[in-house]
């Protein structure tokens, strides 16, 4: 029997999911409600989960992080992503934290069983063709995505919003020398030259959203 992890912060959801998985003859042994919580149930198993379904807008530690640290912890555990956004910029960056299928909530009781299958037997699950070939690619790292640091990540976050480097440097409780150092790094690994083509990678790789603005992604 294969069993399951599930992680989302709604409890009715996560509730539905595990009572939907169960039905279908899955065993869900783990119910989290945010990326902290899973992470800490994974490192006190006796027993771990063989797939884990993984939202991404989760408090404490979203989807990215928690999928980052089961690929670097338990590479044997399959993530497939169980999520509202549908838009690529996320499930490109899922895929490259390793994530290995992406369902969106909206998807048929089927289409949700035959993800698990897939991911379990075959070692991932698209549902378009396309789709299919666009993220192995990056699973087999033919398309690259940008490793950035933490800081990094933090401070093209708030170039998105527009701060300063001496704001970002307060914001950071870091001195705008270091600011400047990696916004450097971040202009080589991004490919860019300026702070605007900054936003716009944030954009393109998945760091920040699109809504009536730009806006930080899931903090």
């Amino acid at each position: 029997m294969i069993k399951i992890a599930i992680a989302d912060d709604h409890l009715v959801v996560r509730e539905g999911i595990a009572s939907l998985l169960g039905k279908m003859g899955f065993e869900v042994i783990i119910q989290a409600a945010n990326g902290v919580e899973l992470l800490q149930r994974l490192k006190d198993a006796d027993v771990l989960p063989d797939v884990c379904l993984l939202d991404i807008s989760m408090p404490l530690k979203n989807g990215f992080e928690t999928a980052e640290e089961i690929r670097d912890s338990w590479p044997e555990i399959r993530v497939l992503v169980v999520t509202v956004h549908s838009e690529s910029l996320y499930f490109t960056r899922m895929i490259a934290a390793g994530a290995k299928g992406y369902v969106t909530k909206d998807a048929r009781a089927d289409v949700l069983r035959e993800a698990v299958m897939s991911v379990y037997h075959k070692g991932a699950y698209f549902s378009d063709v396309e789709e299919q070939r666009y993220m192995r690619s990056i699973a087999r790292g033919e398309i690259k995505h940008p490793k950035l640091t933490a800081a990094e990540t933090e401070v093209l976050r708030l170039c998105c919003d527009e701060l300063s480097a001496a704001e970002i440097a307060t914001r950071m409780h870091t001195s705008a020398k270091a600011v400047d150092s990696h916004k450097h790094n971040l202009f080589n690994k991004l490919a860019v030259k300026t702070t605007a083509g900054l936003v716009k990678a944030a954009i393109k790789y998945g760091y920040v959203q699109v809504d009536t603005g730009t806006s930080p992604v899931l903090k």
